[in-house]
């Protein structure tokens, strides 16, 4: 029975501390603000590459979020691949969130000639 829970543990430890990328390495599960982070960096990653290739990432990234079809990124630079590391979803909640904040710098930031 020990070796049982023993290797139900371990298998729980190991799904939740490690995950198999695409190139087959084993690396930690980030913590939730790592993946934060790796979202907004992937996003501006993604935006990079876009532009390089002469992109416009606006429609592009819509396209991608909207459809699910990876064909709206661009292959080169492993782009794809990014793009479904970090997912949909973290994608547009990155991208709500930057458009969130940039509403608020916008709404405190004094119109006219006001001063405080």
């Amino acid at each position: 029975m020990d070796e049982m829970n023993h290797t139900r543990e371990g298998e729980k430890i190991l799904s939740l501390h490690y995950v198999a990328h695409c190139n087959h390495e084993t690396s930690a599960v980030p913590t939730r603000d790592e993946a934060e982070a790796d979202g907004k960096q992937v996003l501006d990653e993604l935006v990079r590459i876009m532009r390089e290739e002469g992109m416009n990432p606006s429609v592009q990234l819509a396209g991608y979020i909207v459809t699910e079809d990876p064909t709206y990124l661009p292959s080169e630079h492993h782009a794809r691949a990014l793009a479904r590391r970090v997912g949909r979803d973290k994608l547009l909640q990155v991208l709500i969130e930057q458009y969130v904040s940039t509403q608020d710098t916008l709404e405190s930031t004094p119109k006219g000639g006001e001063t405080d």
